[in-house]
């Protein structure tokens, strides 16, 4: 009868035998976030803490490197460290990926135009959309502006200009996300895995808000009300509260929740009828 070997995670002291640790980390690296490839038994360390932390992330990972590296398949090991590689790349702050091809580079933080070594292609480093050369001299609302007016693809220009109008960057690595019908302000980057409030455009913390407003992380329509609260403690929101959010994004501007009023409008009538 073959035994397994006991392995013993550097950080948290936690204790595998040698298939679980290759089927687990294995199916990890492949299908996860680098941030998700942590101990299965605590979960620990929290990795994507972006204060505090990352002296203690870097610890983590250079370690279990060396048991990846002598545990797992070659491929495996070389998926983790490009991994671990783009997750270091996103955290630079003048790093860009080139809008062309996967090529990233540093880019001085003053020049709009970004040249790619890899593709021979250029890219805004502001907007993250193809160069163009009715870009040059133009800020990048003014050159979205032009587009609209001079674009023969037109109809493209415009949805894009509606998407713009209606999206939501994270506020630490710059991902950019499209506000959907319906939801909450919780928001999770499907890049770096941080939480944040689409409001207050804070690290997301469960009950804490900056702005201490009524939407909490949750604006007053959300199906999390409907689906968790009781019917008294929707009557006193409704009571309170009669009118749709108003929902500050960043500094820079304000955008009023017309997608959700159209969908939740409906349940706001039914609700204020039915109470």
């Amino acid at each position: 009868m073959q035994f397994s070997f006991i392995i013993t995670m550097t950080h948290c002291l936690c204790a595998f035998c040698e298939s679980c640790f290759k089927a687990y980390f294995s199916q990890a690296i492949k299908e996860k976030s680098i941030v998700h490839v942590v101990c299965p038994m605590c979960g620990q360390p929290d990795v994507r803490q972006s204060q505090g932390g990352v002296e203690e992330a870097l610890d983590y990972f250079s370690l279990l490197d060396t048991q990846i590296r002598h545990y797992l398949d070659p491929q495996i090991h070389e998926l983790f460290q490009r991994k671990l590689r783009d997750r270091a790349l996103q955290e630079m702050p003048n790093f860009r990926w080139c809008a062309h091809c996967s090529f990233g580079l540093l880019h001085e933080a003053d020049q709009l135009r970004m040249d790619c070594p890899s593709c021979r292609k250029s890219t805004c480093s502001q907007c993250k959309t193809a160069w163009a050369p009715q870009h040059q001299g133009l800020s990048c609302e003014k050159f979205r502006e032009w587009q609209l007016h001079n674009n023969p693809e037109y109809q493209t220009a415009k949805l894009e200009n509606l998407l713009s109008r209606n999206k939501i960057e994270c506020p630490k690595c710059k991902f950019v996300f499209y506000l959907s019908k319906g939801g909450c302000l919780h928001f999770k980057c499907t890049q770096c895995q941080h939480e944040f409030c689409g409001g207050c455009n804070r690290p997301f913390k469960l009950a804490e808000c900056g702005s201490k407003g009524l939407h909490a992380h949750h604006p007053r329509d959300c199906l999390y009300h409907l689906r968790d609260w009781n019917v008294p403690r929707l009557h006193r929101l409704l009571q309170v509260n009669p009118t749709l959010p108003t929902v500050e994004v960043g500094s820079s501007h304000t955008i009023r929740l017309e997608l959700l009023q159209l969908v939740f409008q409906p349940i706001h009538t039914f609700l204020v009828n039915k109470l």
